[in-house]
């Protein structure tokens, strides 16, 4: 704005004297003329940044919306389908239930009305497993094998005689408790019961001797 009223000033006094203007006013009048141009292109220029800035907003504003719309519509879209599938389970607890209390109201033999609450357990909990592996949950199997400590966690070791010529492995002789992976990725790791070899020495002789 100022640089524009400089302009206006400089071209209001050439307008004065416009009688008879010297090469050096006509030089100047036409430095006033190019310096004109220049302030209406900048300001042509600030008026496109300024809606292009706008436009680029906008559009930002609707791609974030967008993407936390989608966000949220994939977190209920998951949890919809794990629930979807884990209601069967919920279905099934129910009628375990149910049935128990129709045989306790018969007065059953309880030893058959157990069997069948092992049976409708292991059913239960099969398919909960079944259901989890659809989402990826695989569990670790541990017993049994070596030692490993990215993905067991021991709670306790236990010395066990070193067998002369065999390797010195530390192997899981119990699981506490199961651990699982997520995807290939460590979701909890195994409590386990870990052997520890070691070398143990015989009780010497009378000579002292081993």
């Amino acid at each position: 704005a100022a640089a524009q009223e400089v302009v206006e000033f400089y071209r209001n006094e050439a307008d004065e004297n416009q009688t008879q203007l010297s090469p050096e006013q006509e030089k100047f009048q036409a430095q006033i003329t190019t310096l004109e141009q220049k302030i209406l292109q900048l300001e042509q220029e600030k008026k496109s940044a300024s809606d292009k800035y706008l436009r680029t907003y906008a559009d930002f504003e609707n791609y974030r919306k967008r993407m936390i719309k989608e966000r949220s519509d994939t977190i209920f879209s998951t949890q919809r389908n794990l629930l979807f599938e884990i209601l069967p389970i919920l279905d099934d607890l129910e009628r375990a239930m149910n049935s128990i209390e129709q045989s306790s109201k018969k007065e059953e033999n309880s030893e058959i009305s157990l069997n069948k609450l092992q049976e409708g357990i292991r059913l239960v909990c099969k398919q909960f497993a079944y259901c989890l592996s659809k989402i990826g949950l695989e569990p670790i199997n541990a017993k049994g094998k070596p030692f490993d400590p990215t993905i067991h966690e021991a709670i306790q070791f236990i010395p066990v005689p070193l067998v002369e010529g065999s390797a010195e492995t530390e192997l899981v002789l119990e699981e506490m408790v199961k651990g699982y992976k997520m995807q290939e990725r460590l979701l909890r790791p195994s409590k386990v019961v870990v052997s520890k070899p070691e070398i143990i020495s015989k009780p010497a002789d009378e000579n002292g001797e081993h």
